[in-house]
């Protein structure tokens, strides 16, 4: 995604069965980092409700 400096920290807690669906949609999409998945989901989703059980937008 480019050198950004980052230097904000968010910190969620999650069950074992949603992480193993980020993670494999985020391997599915190409991004190696966790930040640079979320970035562009955040860009995806344009301001709109993000589903969080599936990370679709609605």
């Amino acid at each position: 995604m480019g050198n950004r400096t980052r230097d904000r920290v968010i910190y969620i807690q999650t069950d074992e069965k949603l992480q193993a669906e980020f993670e494999k949609q985020k391997e599915a999409s190409g991004y190696g980092s966790n930040a640079d998945f979320v970035d562009y989901l955040l860009q995806v989703s344009e301001g709109k409700q993000a589903d969080g059980s599936r990370f679709t937008v609605n």
